[in-house]
């Protein structure tokens, strides 16, 4: 736009602004995570050549796992937390929100909210990239102070990008 000369709107800038943090701070946490895994493979060289590597690799970085999340790695296990946080005041508000894009009706509705919310996730790994994308992006929109979930529909939005330039 402003090489055609065109005028930006502060609008249009904050959002320019606002996707280049996003892109530095998915691009940090890709930086810690392979610096954990050369990590893992100096001190484990016998895992190079080893045929379960993708096997082991998650073994040995459970170990790693609090220094992850804190660098922000959204795993499952801050997932649910987050989850749990942002509908602590019941499961039927969570079940509203993703009903457009889960099957809501496969999920154990009598349950604690947490066996819930894990069984949700555990659901949608198996759902289409697409559809984790929209799934995630629908909670990250009706819960938008919720850093955990803006990164992980984030990442998803970029996985289906890459996806489609295969």
């Amino acid at each position: 736009m402003i090489n055609e000369g065109q005028n930006l709107s502060r609008e249009t800038l904050a959002e320019i602004f606002e996707a280049r943090s996003e892109i530095k701070e998915l691009r940090e946490q890709f930086i810690l995570g392979m610096e954990i895994c050369f990590s893992i493979l100096a001190t484990n060289t016998a895992l190079m050549s080893s045929s379960d590597l993708e096997e082991n690799l998650p073994v040995l970085m459970e170990a790693y796992r609090e220094k992850l999340e804190a660098g922000g790695l959204i795993t499952d296990e801050v997932l649910v937390d987050e989850l749990c946080k942002c509908y602590k005041t019941g499961s039927q508000l969570f079940l509203a929100h993703i009903y457009a894009y889960f099957p809501v009706e496969e999920l154990r509705h009598n349950e604690a909210l947490p066996v819930i919310i894990s069984d949700f996730l555990t659901r949608c790994s198996a759902q289409k990239l697409n559809q984790q994308a929209n799934i995630f992006n629908a909670l990250s929109k009706k819960n938008p102070g919720s850093e955990p979930l803006k990164v992980k529909s984030l990442m998803l939005q970029e996985q289906v990008i890459y996806q489609i330039g295969e």
